[in-house]
């Protein structure tokens, strides 16, 4: 699984620029006060899920994976109709979404490992607000690995 997420962390450094931290997804979002504070704009990668199949041969199994890629933005620019900044608002949402799509576009369809997993492909985006003015954007994907349990 930390193969994985090193294969995404590079991605995403290499193909969206623009994000400050990129990281494995540990909480940082969640107000513990006891973490590091999250530069923004961030994505946060969390191998989800494994569910392995049964084994095919003794020393291999096939897995399906689930991860989740949050992208989260600081919002505390002004972006309701009413307001004279609002102009600069809507400039800062449309580049929180043009950057969400460059981190899909830079996964979906993607393999890091023709041998080993499949392409990533893209099951669901949902988009939530945090305490703090924090604007999360989630996208789950999934792939297929294979495993040889006795490789070190």
């Amino acid at each position: 699984m930390e193969e994985l997420y090193l294969y995404i962390a590079e991605r995403l450094a290499n193909e969206v620029p623009g994000l400050v931290t990129i990281d494995e997804d540990t909480g940082q979002l969640i107000e513990t006060g006891d973490q590091y504070p999250v530069l923004f704009p961030c994505a946060l990668i969390n191998v989800a899920d494994i569910q392995w199949d049964s084994d095919k041969y003794a020393s291999e199994q096939r897995g399906d994976v689930t991860v989740t890629v949050k992208n989260a933005f600081s919002c505390y620019e002004d972006t309701h109709l009413s307001s004279q900044p609002s102009r600069d608002g809507f400039v800062r949402l449309k580049e929180r979404n043009r950057m969400h799509k460059k981190i899909c576009k830079a996964l979906h369809c993607y393999n890091f490992d023709q041998d080993t997993m499949s392409e990533l492909r893209r099951l669901s985006t949902r988009c939530y607000t945090l305490f703090g003015n924090v604007k999360v954007y989630e996208s789950t994907f999934a792939l297929k690995i294979t495993e040889d349990l006795f490789d070190d």
